[in-house]
């Protein structure tokens, strides 16, 4: 009601656990609504609004989002107020993993399960060339990393929206 009032233009939720690293451990892990019961409170406050003639704020929701098809019923199941799905800690999470292969690569120390692709960059990481080609060769393993995660899920959304015929 505050950010329709204010004419806001997006707001966040997020149903995450709360705090930051310095938070008590019941606030890190419990304090929170489950990110779809927190979809279905902001969907119910954004009708009640429409009904009433409101200006509509575009809603962005976090909280545990990682993989293509949880994105896509989100979008779906808060639609159509539901703009956006923030996916912090799967990102950060694929930058760091890459970030350690990065430098497992640079140390020659390269795990067997990824032998099998190769033992340079290039080769490990699929979309290495590509993005070198277009920025050129000083990219960090973890913005490769990133940029393979975010390209996975934007593949896997537009197949959902293909297969829903949502062009």
């Amino acid at each position: 009601r505050i950010a329709a009032a204010n004419r806001v233009a997006l707001v966040t939720f997020d149903g995450a656990g709360g705090g930051t690293g310095h938070s008590p451990c019941k606030m890190m892990n419990e304090w929170s609504y489950p990110t779809i019961e927190l979809g279905r409170i902001v969907y119910q406050a954004m009708e009640q609004l429409k009904a009433e003639g409101a200006w509509l704020p575009a809603i962005a929701m976090a909280g545990g989002f990682a993989e293509e098809d949880s994105v896509y019923k989100a979008l779906a199941l808060g639609a159509p107020y539901v703009k956006a799905i923030a996916v912090g800690r799967a990102a950060m999470a694929a930058a760091m993993s890459a970030k350690n292969v990065g430098e497992m690569i640079a140390k020659g120390n390269i795990p067997v399960g990824l032998k099998r692709f190769g033992t340079d960059m290039d080769s490990i990481f699929y979309e290495a060339k590509t993005l070198k080609q277009q920025y050129g060769e000083d990219i960090a393993p973890g913005a490769i990393g990133l940029y393979s995660y975010l390209d996975r899920l934007t593949f896997g959304i537009r197949l959902f929206m293909a297969l829903n015929r949502k062009f």
